[in-house]
């Protein structure tokens, strides 16, 4: 074309546009004139208009006048949008900088007035002597809680007004440490007997290999620090009851985890991503665990561990490079991901954020045998291995129950077939638990004179089985209710749900005054959703059942009070409870006496209890 200003035509019959406003016919070669905006009606009714001029097609097929305004309507103003979003962004960053300034402050202040209390030394060191020439430790009430009946050596080595050890490294744990060997020593030593039994994610040869030759990377010697020191009741760490114990050493690890981000992750700060959320799940900051969850849960799969026992794509992480216990901490660290994604999600009620085809990963082996320095009561020992195996039918049964939610399954015969299977599979897991991993009467027998690393492996396991069998059945019983058809099928789930409800319950009561060394195992997550079931049984049914639900309801509220100044969602627990209360007397107060089914029961169709909370709060508080 001469016309340098026109458009290309790129097919027959394609009309495109020129320089001057006019549309070409690519089939009869002539311009034909078009508007820069749509017509006056067609704009009024935000349909599609063809701008055609002096009439578009739209209004010829309606035989209605077309009409143009002279001026092209003017775009909205966007301004006050814009400056309203540039006044957050401003906020947000003064924010940042001045918690990213409080966080510095708070560090030093805390390890600059961290001292040794001298009246405590001192009683301290008279127990020690007394406890010398009794030969024999006696149980003192007055005194701290200590993790063991033996008052640690490391005590002994303190005097008062001492400074809290501080650690001045740059990329490994390296000798700068040299005066504070005790303590680490001591945090290492309760992390391995309190911590590593459930979140097996370290190999401990490996990890003892490389601190002592002061080679641990430095993100995870403070994220170990930091998660073990919830469990150790040193003097140092009890020097500051207004924030959570470790907080100076998660502070550091996660200051270090942010900027490690703007660089390829590795295999430690996977690691550290699991310890941080741990941290914080007991923290009650579930935000922040949610955090650290995801962006561990998406550094594994970058740096290919979600395919470690993949022969058919290469990746960083090939067997070929790695040892067997190489290959199995790999396995753990998937596991542990994968595990802490489910409950992230299962407490937000939100997808997973990893999907079955995005990994190909075995279970674990034998504990024992991938950590022999480790004295295990029962050999074999295969808790992790069967953590891995729940966390699989965990993962089905919630994408099962959002599924559902969401109303994406299409016939009552396909949804039962679906359900019956995951209700199988349950019962097949507990089936297959070997004996020692049960709860028996020897065992809490045992557990009124000691919390073995046992005890705490099996508390949680049975935890987190019994929550996701009251989240599996109490979604079919909230069906049930709101299609007001509450069958036999939804009968037998309220009476699964009572069943879970009531293993539950007897550990609450089995664990009562151990509450301190279980904590950070039997999680108040699962308790709470014991709880849910009880005060529906209490105020929703009138039975035998009633006087022991509400007896339960209180051991368990109590329990959640002991537990907010560690675990500050117990707070929220303690408060949905209070409202589901609220609204069970109200709608069933005229129950008789003789009512024994479950269709006014208060039970959420999804996994979390979070959204019936709010839907319901507005109405309870306009009363």
């Amino acid at each position: 074309m001469d016309n340098t200003t026109d458009s290309t035509i790129i097919g027959e019959g394609i009309p495109i546009t020129n320089h001057n406003n006019t549309e070409v016919d690519s089939i009869a070669g002539t311009p034909v004139a078009v508007a820069l905006h749509p017509c006056d009606l067609c704009r009024s009714r935000r349909i599609m208009c063809d701008y055609g001029l002096p009439e578009c097609q739209r209004c010829i097929d309606n035989k209605v006048g077309c009409t143009y305004s002279s001026d092209r309507p003017k775009s909205r103003r966007r301004s006050r949008y814009i400056d309203m979003l540039e006044r957050k962004i401003s906020a947000l960053e003064s924010l940042i900088e001045s918690n990213s300034k409080g966080n510095k402050e708070y560090s030093s202040n805390i390890d600059s007035s961290l001292t040794v209390p001298s009246t405590f030394v001192s009683s301290v060191k008279s127990q020690q002597k007394r406890q010398g020439e009794e030969g024999s430790v006696q149980d003192d009430e007055s005194s701290p809680p200590s993790l063991s009946r033996k008052t640690p050596e490391i005590l002994s080595d303190l005097k008062s007004g001492d400074p809290v050890p501080t650690i001045n490294f740059n990329k490994t744990f390296n000798s700068s440490m040299a005066g504070n060997q005790p303590l680490f020593d001591h945090l290492i030593e309760v992390y391995f007997n309190h911590v590593h039994n459930y979140i097996g994610i370290i190999h401990r040869p490996t990890f003892m290999m490389l601190y002592q030759s002061n080679s641990v990377p430095e993100i995870l010697a403070w994220s170990v620090f930091a998660l073990s020191a919830r469990f150790s009741h040193h003097l140092a760490l009890l020097a500051t009851p207004s924030a959570p114990a470790g907080r100076h050493f998660a502070d550091r690890a996660q200051d270090l985890f942010r900027k490690h981000l703007h660089k390829s992750p590795s295999f430690e700060d996977v690691q550290a991503g699991i310890l941080m959320a741990c941290y914080e799940f007991a923290s009650g900051k579930g935000e922040y665990a949610t955090y650290f969850v995801g962006v561990a849960q998406r550094s594994a799969q970058y740096i290919g561990i979600g395919f470690i026992d993949s022969h058919m794509v290469y990746n960083p992480a090939s067997p070929n490079l790695l040892n067997w216990h190489e290959i199995e901490t790999r396995r753990r660290l998937w596991w542990a991901c994968l595990q802490c994604d489910i409950i992230a999600s299962s407490l937000i009620g939100r997808p997973l954020g990893v999907d079955d085809r995005d990994y190909m990963v075995e279970f674990p082996g034998d504990d024992a045998v991938w950590d022999p320095s480790h004295h295990y009561q029962y050999k074999p020992y295969y808790w992790f291995q069967y953590a891995a195996k729940l966390t699989v039918i965990w993962r089905e049964i919630y994408m099962f129950i959002q599924h559902r939610h969401l109303r994406r399954w299409y016939s009552n015969s396909t949804i039962r077939n679906a359900f019956n299977k995951l209700d199988q599979d349950l019962v097949a897991f507990m089936q297959d638990l070997p004996a020692h991993m049960h709860f028996s009467p020897e065992t809490n027998h045992t557990l009124r004179k000691e919390i073995t690393h046992h005890h705490r492996a099996t508390a949680i396991l049975h935890s987190i089985y019994w929550t996701v069998v009251i989240m599996l059945h109490r979604s079919n019983l909230a069906h049930g209710i709101a299609q007001k058809s509450v069958t036999t099928f939804e009968m037998r789930s309220r009476d699964r749900c009572v069943q879970a409800a009531h293993e539950l319950g007897r550990m609450v009561v089995d664990f009562s005054g151990h509450e301190d060394k279980v904590l950070d195992v039997f999680t108040p997550f699962a308790i709470f959703n014991a709880a849910t079931i009880y005060a529906n049984l209490a105020f929703a049914e009138n039975g035998d059942n009633t006087s022991v639900a509400k007896e339960r309801l209180n051991q368990i509220r109590s329990f959640l009070k002991k537990t907010v100044q560690s675990w500050n969602m117990s707070e929220m627990y303690i408060e949905i409870l209070r409202l589901l209360e609220s609204i069970l007397i109200r709608d069933n107060s005229s129950c008789d006496s003789s009512k024994t089914n479950c269709s006014g029961w208060q039970v959420p169709t999804s996994t979390s209890y979070f959204q019936w909370y709010f839907s319901n709060l507005a109405p309870i508080k306009g009363e």
